[in-house]
């Protein structure tokens, strides 16, 4: 077998093995503003589902289940300061908004629907404002973040479809 066609069958068999689709993606805010960790499934699922939020130090960030949020075992460090839209819910949508952000939120953050997909977003958190010198670009002025993927769309487009048709 040459060198190609066995790198090509190795690469099959890692994308067709895999159990759960993971990308990772990049936000910015700065403290004291509200920003966007995006979870969106290609997919919309089934009800019920359940979806997990939980920060780089595994404390609960928020959880949903049969299609609620469920706030009985979230870290008092987020208590009052993330939400989600349950209308978006049935679109796939599973992101949440962070208000008053801390430089200590700084760090990953994982929202896993067990056995379909997981979503990995890094969050830096800044002291200086968004937009220097009361400058206004594109996007939101209001501390709010941009979210910008590591890897590209295609790639991990592809890695969902390799997941939901094996």
């Amino acid at each position: 077998m040459t060198d190609l066609k066995r790198n090509i069958l190795l690469l099959s068999m890692m994308i067709f093995s895999l159990n759960t689709v993971s990308c990772v993606e990049e936000a910015e805010a700065s403290t004291g503003g509200d920003v966007l960790l995006k979870c969106v499934s290609d997919k919309p699922l089934l009800a019920p589902f359940s979806v997990f939020w939980r920060d780089k130090d595994d404390n609960n960030v928020l959880d949903i289940r049969g299609n609620k949020e469920d706030r009985k075992g979230q870290s008092e460090k987020f208590k009052g300061r993330v939400f989600s839209e349950e209308k978006l819910y049935e679109k796939g949508n599973f992101s949440i908004q962070m208000k008053n952000v801390r430089r200590s939120d700084s760090g990953l953050y994982d929202c896993n629907i067990p056995g379909k997909f997981k979503q990995s977003v890094r969050l830096t958190v800044t002291d200086e404002p968004d937009e220097p010198d009361g400058a206004t670009g594109p996007g939101p002025s209001d501390g709010s973040s941009s979210v910008t993927p590591i890897f590209s769309s295609w790639f991990c487009f592809f890695f969902s479809l390799s997941h939901f048709y094996i």
